[in-house]
């Protein structure tokens, strides 16, 4: 397993585990001899060994290998992949990327759509002659033949798959976990709804266990591909099998078409002091998503009177709109005008705010510390598949978090969050 929220834990799958997990997959997602995937993920994630090199090779497809994060733009245009198997961030970063290169090249009456839509909006409003010069283009320079993303391992953004969708390329999300080699559901080329993470594959079955007033429980799965059991573990094992289930440890529910919604870790959530809790990977992406400030945060609560968060901010950001009143971060002026860019991003959510009335605005973080150094697979706070390391993160910064729990920790102005920015 991956540690996102624990130890990682050794995974005993069998032949018969993953090649089921993986006949299943074929009879919804189709897959042909003349596909060509790029291998972008570590192979010894289950992941990216079933669902891309296993997957693509059972059915006589080309497999061919990145040279690393850095190099992926110049391996498509080599290898002309028709699909990558891909996470969220990674999609983020392309859909990015795709939009500042078009905005810095296309006709002047246009910029404005790419510098302030989304992709699939600014294409919409761009002349059909110069909308198809543009995606000719950017298919190019995804290699030409791509067709297909496979996402998984994190919550997609709809926004990305409307967005892709628009340039010809199809998205399609799935959800699994390695104990179940690992695929348990998606959405595939019969069915798609992008808000979901799609219906159970043939040959699982899902239902949600002890699920609350929203319909929202622990998912459960079972089928021919979920595990043996953790390698040495017996007492690990029988934790998380209940008459005859896996307990995946993730909160969804299911609608009454079947599609799965998932909402979160059950180990992730925000504990108030009377014991409510609360899933923040919603906060935590939209903060993220809104704001030009913010690269990264965590939110954390545990049984406390608040909840609080942990803030990578993004420097280059904060220095342009601090360059704009005269200021800079190598002056305290300049370091508490940054904090008040930060705190004015975290009080849209609040009563009055912006995105009011997105979240309940009790699990909204009171106060924030800002952090220094980014989280990084160097550092071991995120995973090879891009997800915040809670546990590895809660532990670095304890000092950190425990001081938002003062008095003065709780101020903005702090000299901490202060000494952090220079």
């Amino acid at each position: 397993t991956s540690g996102t929220t624990g130890s990682s834990t050794g995974v005993c799958l069998s032949h018969h585990n993953i090649c089921s997990d993986i006949y299943y997959t074929c009879q919804t997602v189709k897959i042909y001899p003349e596909d060509k995937t790029l291998y972008i993920l570590p192979i010894h994630h289950t992941y990216e060994c079933s669902l891309d090199f296993l997957l693509v090779f059972s059915k006589g497809g080309t497999t061919t290998y990145c040279d690393g994060l850095t190099k992926v733009q110049k391996n498509m245009a080599e290898y002309n992949p028709s699909i990558l198997v891909v996470v969220p961030a990674l999609l983020k970063v392309l859909n990015k990327r795709i939009k500042k290169a078009i905005a810095a090249d296309c006709p002047a009456k246009y910029k404005p759509y790419y510098e302030n839509e989304s992709l699939a909006s600014a294409l919409s409003k761009t002349h059909f002659l110069i909308r198809k010069i543009i995606c000719s283009k950017v298919r190019k320079t995804l290699g030409g033949n791509l067709r297909l993303f496979i996402v998984g391992a994190a919550e997609l953004d709809t926004q990305l798959v409307e967005d892709f969708g628009a340039l010809g390329i199809r998205t399609l999300q799935g959800y699994g976990l390695t104990e179940c080699s690992p695929l348990l559901a998606g959405n595939n080329d019969f069915h798609l709804n992008v808000a979901s993470t799609g219906e159970a594959i043939p040959g699982v079955e899902l239902k949600i266990d002890n699920p609350n007033e929203e319909g929202i429980g622990e998912i459960l799965a079972r089928g021919e591909n979920i595990m043996l059991g953790y390698y040495n573990d017996p007492e690990a094992t029988e934790a998380v099998f209940r008459d005859g289930w896996f307990c995946t440890g993730d909160l969804g529910y299911m609608s009454k078409e079947g599609l799965l919604y998932v909402k979160g870790r059950f180990k992730s959530l925000l504990i108030s002091s009377d014991g409510e809790k609360y899933s923040p990977e919603g906060i935590e992406e939209a903060l993220v998503e809104k704001s030009p400030y913010i690269d990264q945060v965590m939110l954390y609560n545990n049984q406390s009177a608040y909840t609080t968060d942990v803030v990578v901010p993004n420097r280059d950001q904060l220095i342009r709109s601090l360059k704009a009143q005269n200021l800079d971060l190598t002056t305290e002026d300049g370091r508490k005008a940054a904090l008040k860019i930060l705190d004015g991003e975290l009080n849209k959510y609040k009563k009055g705010g912006e995105f009011e009335g997105m979240f309940p605005e009790r699990w909204l973080p009171s106060c924030f510390a800002v952090l220094a150094e980014p989280f990084t697979e160097q550092n071991q706070m995120i995973n090879s598949t891009m997800k915040m390391v809670r546990g590895k993160i809660e532990k670095a910064y304890a000092n950190r978090i425990d001081y938002l729990y003062t008095a003065e920790g709780k101020q903005t102005f702090n000299q901490q969050n202060i000494d952090c920015l220079k």
